[in-house]
């Protein structure tokens, strides 16, 4: 059947803008369809919860690098504290050998 020829029919008019009335009803109470304020209002939100999220990342990465900076040193002084104690111990050995004999 022919969509147009069952909407030319008597009556059928009625059912199709009741359809029509009730689709749309359905959809507003679902939230399916919203106003255009309250969709920029959810942008504006998005966008501005974005720009946080990007703002945090970006302090994150700015404390994980000044954390690795100080590793790097404490790192580096660890070397030369191991350093001093391998010269240390080696004077130590060489002491007591020249002692014994």
């Amino acid at each position: 059947m022919d969509v147009l020829a069952f909407l030319a029919q008597p009556g059928t008019n009625q059912v199709a803008l009741g359809a029509l009335v009730t689709l749309m009803v359905v959809s507003l109470l679902r939230g399916w369809v919203v106003p255009r304020a309250v969709l920029i209002d959810r942008i504006a939100d998005k966008d501005a919860q974005i720009a946080n999220l990007v703002k945090e990342k970006d302090e994150w990465k700015a404390a994980y690098t000044k954390s690795e900076e100080g590793r790097a040193e404490l790192t580096k002084q660890n070397s030369t504290l191991v350093e001093g104690g391998e010269t240390a111990a080696k004077l130590m050995e060489t002491l007591r050998t020249k002692l014994e004999t």
